[in-house]
């Protein structure tokens, strides 16, 4: 089985070239295999070293050779992950160090918001306390429609969180398996009306801060 993640070179500016996986990001084991001689991960020839990055050459790797993108800063590497595919971002120095970062999507394309049809009041009260909650009958730009369009920040909202590669409570699938845990709860609260989707996702967002303390970054874009 397939498990997307994107994977970001350091160019000698300090910018990045994005190339994309399709292996490795499950278990974040693929930050172990990447190093100078390895720079897709996987055996490596001659004719395919490097002086910086992953050059293209054609044998398959679990990095594809070819960038999708090229000379980006960090932020633009994190506006490019999709959490709703990627589950994994892997960033690797000038000098193969790589950071393996879990994604975490904080949306909830299953969950209807009961209070917003059959108590509308309460929903505009919560809009009115605070000015980023919107109903999740509109997106955006204020187009009405039955479930919360995909344009929509917050469908876009969650957080990269840097994870041992060598697994433990820190490890990838710990992570994970917490994280998918914690937003089940949220999802219950949603579905019964009693806080709503940009609610759901701060609190996503202060759990796992909370949740890691100091102990590894957080990336959390909303």
């Amino acid at each position: 089985m397939a498990h997307r993640a994107l994977v970001a070179y350091e160019r000698p500016n300090g910018n990045y070239d994005l190339h994309r996986s399709r292996w490795g990001g499950s278990d974040l084991s693929l930050a172990r295999r990447i190093a100078e001689d390895t720079p897709f991960g996987g055996a490596q020839t001659g004719a395919a070293r490097v002086r910086r990055g992953p050059s293209l050459g054609s044998s398959p790797r679990p990095v594809d050779r070819r960038p999708v993108v090229t000379d980006l800063d960090f932020d633009g590497v994190v506006d490019a992950v999709d959490f709703r595919q990627h589950e994994a971002l892997f960033a690797v120095a000038a000098d193969y160090d790589t950071t393996a970062y879990l994604s975490l999507w904080f949306g909830l394309p299953t969950v209807s918001e009961p209070s917003l049809t059959d108590g509308r009041e309460d929903a505009d009260e919560r809009s009115r306390s605070n000015p980023r909650s919107t109903s999740s009958h509109e997106d955006a730009a204020g187009t009405s429609s039955g479930e919360p369009s995909l344009a929509d920040a917050r469908e876009d909202a969650g957080a990269l969180v840097a994870a041992d590669p060598d697994g433990g409570p820190y490890g990838g699938p710990r992570l994970r398996r917490w994280f998918r845990a914690t937003k089940a709860v949220v999802a219950d609260v949603v579905a019964e009306g009693t806080v709503s989707r940009d609610e759901a996702a701060a609190y996503l967002a202060d759990r796992a801060r909370e949740h890691v303390g100091e102990r590894r970054e957080v990336i959390v874009r909303e």
